[in-house]
Formats: C-alpha cells, structure tokens, sequence
C-alpha cells in the first residue's frame, strides 16, 4: 500500500513540473513575441514609410485639399471605410474616377449603403459585404488611383490619419503583418485563401479537333497509322491470295478473312457448279448444233442417225453429269483442304487485329478521359525557397503589397539572397495592376514567367483577361501560405464598434452568406490541362501483341501452297 501511494505521488508531482515547464515555455514564447512586436512597433515610423514610396504613398489627395477637407470632417465620427480598385472585389470605370476632372471629386465620402447611387459602374463584393452589415450606415471613400497609392502606402496613410482624428478602414483582404498592428487592429476574417503561381502550361488543345488528337502525340498517331496501314496491306494479300491466284471468288475470300469456314466452303461450291452447269449447257448447245449439219449432210440415213444420235445424245448427257458431279466433289474436297491449311493464317489475322483495335481503344479511351475530365500536375521544377536570384527574375508580384512581403518571406527567409534595403536588388519584376503582371506573362518576348497572386483573385484574372486557355496555376512541392484576411481597422475606431462588426462577420460566415458573396465574384477559371500518351506506350505493345501474329499470318499466307488432285 506504502508503494502504490508513493508511485502516485512521484506521478503526480512529474505531471505538476511537466505543466509547470510548459507555463513557463509559453510564458517565454509569449514574451519573445511580445518584444520582438514592441521592437518591430518601435522602429515602425509610418511618416517616414510614406515618404520613402513618393509618388506612391499620395492617398486620398482630396484630404489635403483645403478645398475637400471639410468633407472629411464625417470621418472623424463615423467610420470611413477606404478602398482601392480591385478588379476582383472592387470594380468601378477607371477612366471616370481617375480623370482629372473627377480624381478628387470621386474621393470625397459617401454613404455605403447608397454606393449604386454614388457612381453606376461602381461593383463588387467587397462593397455588398458591407451593405450586409452595420457598416452600410458609415461612409466610403475612395483612396484614388492605385498609380498613386498601393495598399502598405494606404496602410501608413490610415496609420497617420488616425493621429488626426480620422477613423479608417481599409476595405478588402488585408493581411496581419508584425507592424500593421502597431497602430491598427484586424477585423474578424471574411476570405480564407491560399497564395497560387500562375504561368503558361503546354500542350492544351483549344478546338474540338485537337481535343479529338491531342490525346496522342504525333509520334503515337504514326505508330497508330502504320498499324493499320499493315492491316489494309494484309487484307490486300488475302484478296490477292485467294481471288486472284486460286480463281476464288471475291465473296468466297471474304468468309476467308474473316475465319468463315462453312460459309467459304457453300459459296465456293454453289459459285462453281453455276461455272461448271453453264460450261455444261454450252457443249450441249455446241453438240446439239453440230448434229443438226450432220443431219442435213445425210438425209438419206435418217432413222438409223436418230437412232443413232438419241444414243449420242444420252450419253453425253451422262457423261456431263458425271463430269460436273466429279468436278463438285473435287472442288468440295480441294476448298475443304485450302480452308484446313490457311485456317492458320487467318486465325493469326483476326488475333491481331482483335488486340490491335482492344488496345487501341483501352489507351485512347483512358486518354481521352484524362484529357477531358483531369487535370494534369503542373509543376514548378524545383522548391519554391530554392529559386536563385536569376530564376527569380521570371516572377512578378504586385508591389508594394502584404502578398509581396509573403513571396520575399518565401524566397528569402534568411536575407541571404538580399537584404531588401535597396529596392533595385529586388529581383524579382513588380507591378502596379495584378493586370499588369498577367499581361506580362501572356505576352511570350517578356522574360516573366509566372506571376504570384491568391487564388481567387488568379482564378477571376485568368477568365477575365484570358478566357482560361493560355495560362494556368502550377503546382508547388510544398504548401504555399494560407491566410486568413479581412478589414483593418486604424487606431481611432473604437474598440466596441470593432467588436460589434466582427460578430456580424462571424454570423455572414455561419449563416452561409459569406460564401455566397464569393460565388458572386463571377466566373473563375478551372482549366483542365491534359497529358498525352506517348509513341512509345503504343509501340510496346503494338510490337508484342499485333506485329507477331500479323507476320505469321502473312507468311503463312503466302508461303502455302495449294495441293493439286490429280484426276482419272
């Protein structure tokens, strides 16, 4: 008893240091994170952020403008919820809103829940999803064009406005990173999506007819073809062989090919007593007419020539039949031994070409089916963190952004490659539009290969500039980052507003809404590229399965020959 108390007391003060040990780890983890974030906060200087991008860090002009700022003044008492052009979540006519003209007109704020009044062409989920919350009795604004205003610019700009008494929300996926919360707070998620590389695959068939071939290659189209040129060369020797050398007819060499022994043999039989009866008719005709001349030269002898030629007669006709009868039955017996001796070859004939057309049809039906109904595993050739600085150079990403900050995280964990202080080093290609990245990889004498985005955003750009057929998304040899991402909330929002639009989020998500909106961003690309099948899984088989037999079927078929039957 002694023991078993002492057991469970050593046990129990082991589970109180393990728990103790794990506090104290977390407490130590929590700790670094909390002050490797204070040192990040630290050296955040979102005035000086803005000033380093230049002409890309000019957000929402119009609030510098003494002639629009007492527009604003809305902002400081409700929340204005900022946004971008995003052909995927936020559409409206760039050429309108970024004229002259209008580029700060358009920026001055408005009522969400009168956005279809604001502006006709203005569109897109991200501002219906505001509409579906609380959110549609604040305002909206436009941060303007996005030549003058990327979206970590928008985040440093709504960072120093929220100094100024300003409260702000940027409207569309944004994602958490270190210093984004210094001064800003994320909302509850309202996309989960996974970073995607987009590039041009090979070999996908754009018509009908090339969905009807490409399941082959050429090469195993030529195998196809010489196959059955050899079983059209093959069906010529067998007419050859059986029409015109043994005199048989063309119906005769038919049952032939295909292995009708009976029915070769009744043909031929019929076919050659109808030879032998018409021969037959003509002698007669012949000795009939040659009678009537005898006739006349010897009239005086009439009765003893009929009597005669009545003898004549008869026996001709026995002798006819006993000719055709002989002829019959040696026909009969000659055709019973041909069919016996070239029963091999066609037997060979048709096990070839049995296989020929079941193998045929096994590989261009899988063939076919992987084409239409597959997609085919496009592969980046090498791990992603891999890529050297001179492969690098064939990716594009939109600049300035948290995606970009992912990709450099990706590539370049450890600074090794580049430290990222000068922006030249960068080497990747960064574009202003995700437009423009996709142009970039479409058009074949830019060295841009693939272009780094999300998958919603690829997928809506990959039907919407390309129709789906000249670009796909390739796939990696590791997870490429998952995200959660939603609104981000600058400083001046108060705490229990956030918290009231994030349980409206959450209730979007469980009540199924949210997932409707994002079936509303429009048609999306889900290519089907397909793999062919090469010459060579034809070929094998074709030389094991087809070639053999065909050959000894023709070489018995030429090489026999048929056995004459003398007759007495």
């Amino acid at each position: 008893m002694k023991y078993i108390t002492s057991t469970a007391n050593q046990q129990l003060v082991s589970n109180s240091l393990f728990h103790i040990l794990l506090v104290l780890f977390t407490s130590f983890l929590l700790c670094c994170s909390a002050t490797s974030l204070d040192n990040t906060c630290d050296s955040y200087n979102p005035e000086a952020r803005l000033r380093e991008a230049g002409k890309l860090g000019n957000c929402l002009s119009a609030l510098s403008d003494p002639q629009f700022r007492e527009k604003f003044e809305v902002c400081k008492k409700r929340i204005c919820f900022i946004y971008m052009y995003n052909p995927t979540f936020v559409r409206f006519d760039q050429k309108h809103f970024e004229s002259a003209e209008n580029e700060k007109r358009m920026q001055l704020p408005f009522r969400c829940k009168s956005w279809q009044n604001w502006h006709r062409s203005l569109d897109g989920i991200a501002i219906e999803l505001i509409e579906e919350t609380s959110a549609r009795d604040d305002y909206c604004v436009w941060a303007g064009p996005s030549d003058s205003c990327t979206w970590n610019a928008m985040v440093d700009y709504t960072a120093v406005a929220a100094r100024r008494g300003y409260q702000f929300a940027i409207v569309g996926p944004l994602l958490e990173f270190p210093h984004r919360k210094c001064e800003h707070f994320a909302s509850g998620s309202w996309l989960d999506n996974t970073m995607v590389i987009i590039g041009k695959p090979e070999n996908m068939a754009r018509s009908p007819f090339g969905q009807l071939t490409e399941p082959f290659t050429n090469g195993a189209w030529i195998v196809v073809g010489v196959t059955v040129g050899m079983f059209i060369a093959m069906c010529l020797l067998i007419v050859w062989r059986f029409h015109v050398l043994q005199g048989k007819s063309l119906v005769t060499a038919y049952f032939i090919f295909m292995g009708d022994r009976a029915a070769a043999l009744a043909a031929g039989k019929q076919i050659d007593e109808n030879d032998l009866r018409r021969a037959g008719s003509m002698l007669s005709r012949k000795c009939t007419q040659d009678a009537m001349r005898s006739n006349d030269l010897e009239a005086a002898k009439s009765t003893r020539s009929d009597d005669s030629e009545e003898s004549e007669s008869a026996q001709m006709d026995n002798k006819l039949d006993h000719v055709v009868g002989n002829s019959i039955d040696e026909e009969s017996c000659i055709d019973d031994s041909f069919l016996t001796k070239f029963s091999l070859a066609t037997s060979l004939f048709r096990i070839s070409l049995i296989a020929f057309i079941a193998m045929f049809s096994l590989f261009y039906e899988v063939a076919v089916v992987n084409f239409l109904f597959q997609q085919q595993r496009i592969e980046i050739p090498k791990s992603i963190g891999q890529l050297s600085t001179l492969e690098l150079r064939q990716y594009c990403v939109l600049k300035d952004t948290g995606l970009e900050n992912i990709w450099n995280n990706t590539v370049n964990p450890t600074g090794r490659k580049f430290d990222g202080s000068d922006e030249k080093e960068i080497p990747w290609k960064r574009c202003v539009h995700a437009q423009e990245c996709l142009d970039w990889v479409l058009d074949d004498d830019n060295p841009v290969q693939f272009f780094v985005s999300y998958e919603m955003e690829g997928r809506y750009l990959m039907h919407s500039r390309t129709n789906c057929e000249a670009v796909a998304i390739y796939e990696t040899r590791e997870t490429l980052h998952q995200f959660n991402s939603g609104w981000l909330f600058n400083e001046r929002v108060p705490e229990k507003r956030r918290r009231e639009l994030d349980r409206e989020l959450m209730a979007l998500r469980l009540n199924g809404r949210l997932t409707q909106l994002h079936n509303g961003v429009g048609p999306r690309c889900q290519p089907d590229v397909i793999s062919s099948i090469d010459y060579l899984i034809l070929l094998l088989p074709v030389m094991v399965l087809v070639v053999p037999p065909l050959f000894f079927s023709a070489f018995v078929a030429l090489c026999g020959r048929r056995n004459r039957v003398s007759t007495s």
